[in-house]
């Protein structure tokens, strides 16, 4: 099975990510959000230097990627406080840090 992601956030350690998730077979990114008005509207394997393009233009929507992701990994505080929106869809998140603490856990 394929797991298909959500970048949301694509600063250094997003873009970071990213670079590994994309040269994993196990691993499928279907979109990436962030608030950065520079990179909104951009391909996600130039901003995150990937070596290729990969057809994910990053959005600054949160909740509106078409496809549902299995999982989406935030590593941006400023979209932590909508997060709680992706986990009613039924989305997985996985956190890096104690910085999106304003994301509250829903019961599964």
């Amino acid at each position: 099975m394929t797991i298909r992601v959500l970048q949301v956030g694509v600063g250094p350690i997003g873009c970071a990510v990213a670079n590994q998730l994309a040269a994993r077979k196990a691993f499928r990114l279907v979109g990436a959000v962030d608030t950065d008005p520079g990179k909104i509207g951009r391909d996600l394997g130039e901003i995150a230097e990937i070596g290729r393009r990969l057809r994910i233009k990053i959005s600054d929507d949160l909740v509106g990627p078409s496809k549902r992701p299995n999982l989406a990994l935030p590593f941006n505080r400023r979209l932590a406080r909508r997060i709680d929106a992706m986990a009613r869809k039924g989305s997985n998140m996985l956190a890096e840090s104690r910085r999106l603490s304003a994301a509250r856990s829903l019961p599964v």
